[in-house]
């Protein structure tokens, strides 16, 4: 049984941030994603507080965050079609 995702309500600029993180395979200096995504600090924050709480990222380090291995498939395919633009 495939079980549905409520996606959250982020902005266009959130997923694209979000998407280099499946872009890039593996951890990624916040630094790196935000020049490769510019995003103000309160939409990253939330976007941060959301998805950590969500499970779909977590801290390594202090400054790299990476995707988690419980990011949910329609997500995962959703930050890859972005990534395909």
């Amino acid at each position: 049984m495939i079980m549905a995702v409520d996606m959250p309500n982020f902005s266009k600029e959130q997923w694209e941030f979000l998407a280099v993180f499946e872009a890039l395979e593996g951890p990624v200096p916040i630094e790196l994603a935000g020049n490769l995504t510019p995003l103000l600090p309160g939409p990253l924050i939330q976007l941060i507080n959301t998805t950590e709480s969500l499970g779909w990222i977590h801290k390594v380090d202090n400054d790299r965050l990476a995707l988690t291995n419980s990011l949910p498939g329609p997500i995962r395919k959703k930050l890859s079609t972005i990534n395909k633009r």
